[in-house]
């Protein structure tokens, strides 16, 4: 069985917390004054900071995570209050409350995700942690002090928050009340890369390890981990740091045991490419709950890339050194057939196997006839034009149907469509549009063309 920890959280996450009373300050004068005849309580976020010997044990910082609303739970009345930037520091709106005594038990920081009307997919990016928890020591504007409000009276408070993680909920000092199961899961991977060409590995940084570029070398890799289908990465662990040697990487992911969860692992792999080493998409993984990715063993996974017989090995990927840029797209399948590729551009110009290279830039670099792929077609990095992009994959030759896989990367964001393809049959597998945000549409469109000439 896989390692879990069970902790029983809160089901709004609530943190104990309190603040200090204080006065008006000049940062929000402007603002209260008008708003005099309303008493309240707005609050000054400070970002505080850990102080550890290895940073990359605790919550990661994502600097892109954007400071939006703050929930706040006072006298066990929950808030929504909007974050504004005044005079360079992040400052919530006013919370207008009666005079009375107060005491917060919740200060939880939120980033939208860039979709303001959907809450679904919001991330808390920063947390104030409870008092007498592990990373309270870190803090000094502490929560653990009523505060009073007078009629007529606005007042400013100072809340120290630290970049959150929900893999530390229990550093930050979570209660016990309202249970809720949650474990964390865990699974190690390991991974390894056979070089037959060792002059396509010189100056990359599987020759800096312990024994050099060798026929076998451990790979280096990293794990995205996405929860219920959203588009940001969870968490990307990585051992990039030691140059994939040592132990196993140990891969964590919360899993609530009271809901139908869905995640996706994503395997990353450094490898040579057209444009130099790289991290190259090579499988994703879906599964529920606390499944893990399927292994012979439940604790442990590992891959290898290139020419290895099989045995004792979960997963053996075959690897060509693939273009990629901002779209790419790769197509592989699971027999002797002859699949191929098409990639039709915004200008209404088709890439497959009789015609290579686009006016727009686009490259089909390789064209498996033998089977199993892959067959790759990409436009570099800055070289791909904006606008809609059709994917298909036409049956070309061979007796069986094919179960294809078809990974796509559309300017940062990342796909897998899979299914099953017939002879002679050509299948429309997805619409990528610019437009929509850069996104994906799946097709189910099938044709049934008359046998081709043989290539």
């Amino acid at each position: 069985m896989k390692q879990t920890l069970y902790i029983f959280i809160l089901l709004a996450l609530i943190f104990t917390a309190c603040t200090k009373e204080e006065s008006i300050s000049p940062l929000l004068e402007q603002e209260q004054a008008s708003s005099i005849d309303e008493s309240g309580i707005s609050f000054v976020i400070e970002q505080a900071e850990l102080d550890l010997k290895n940073n990359l044990l605790g919550p990661q910082c994502h600097e892109e995570y954007r400071l939006n609303y703050a929930l706040i739970t006072i006298n066990d009345i929950e808030y929504n209050a909007a974050i504004k930037i005044i005079n360079g520091a992040y400052v919530t709106e006013t919370i207008e409350l009666e005079s009375g005594i107060y005491q917060i038990t919740n200060f939880l920081v939120y980033y939208n995700n860039r979709t303001a009307n959907n809450t679904e997919d919001d991330i808390i990016c920063k947390a104030a942690p409870q008092v007498g928890s592990e990373y309270a020591d870190f803090i000094s504007n502490t929560i653990n002090t009523d505060f009073t409000i007078e009629d007529f009276q606005n007042i400013q408070m100072n809340i120290d928050v630290l970049c959150y993680d929900v893999l530390f909920y229990n550093e930050f000092g979570f209660g016990m009340q309202n249970e809720q199961s949650v474990t964390i899961e865990h699974q190690s991977i390991s991974g390894a890369i056979r070089i037959e060409e060792p002059s396509l590995y010189e100056g990359s940084l599987y020759e800096e390890q312990n024994n050099g570029i060798q026929t076998e070398v451990p790979a280096i890799y990293e794990i995205h981990v996405y929860k219920n289908g959203i588009q940001k990465p969870l968490r990307i662990f990585s051992n990039e740091a030691n140059k994939g040697e040592g132990s196993p990487m140990d891969i964590f992911w919360p899993n609530n045991m009271e809901e139908e969860e869905s995640f996706n692992f994503e395997l990353w792999v450094l490898l040579p490419t057209i444009n130099g080493f790289e991290y190259v998409l090579i499988e994703t993984w879906t599964f529920n709950n606390e499944k893990g990715i399927p292994s012979n063993n439940e604790e442990s996974v590992n891959f290898k890339i290139g020419n290895f017989l099989s045995g004792d090995i979960d997963y053996i990927f075959d690897y060509s050194m693939l273009g990629t840029g901002d779209v790419q797209i790769t197509l592989r399948w699971d027999n002797e057939a002859d699949l191929d590729l098409w990639v039709t551009d915004p200008s209404s110009e088709t890439l497959f196997y009789n015609h290579t290279s686009s006016l727009s830039g686009g490259i089909l670099d390789i064209d498996d006839t033998d089977g199993y792929g892959p067959e790759n077609i990409f436009w570099p990095i800055n070289e791909a034009p904006a606008g809609d992009y059709l994917v298909q994959t036409h049956h070309f030759s061979g007796n069986s149907p094919s179960t294809y896989a078809i990974d796509i990367v559309f300017f940062g964001n990342s796909y897998t469509y899979t299914g099953m393809i017939y002879p002679n049959e050509l299948l429309d597998i997805a619409n990528l549009s610019v437009s929509k945000s850069n996104s994906a549409t799946q097709l189910y469109k099938r044709q049934r063309l008359d046998p081709l000439p043989i290539k």
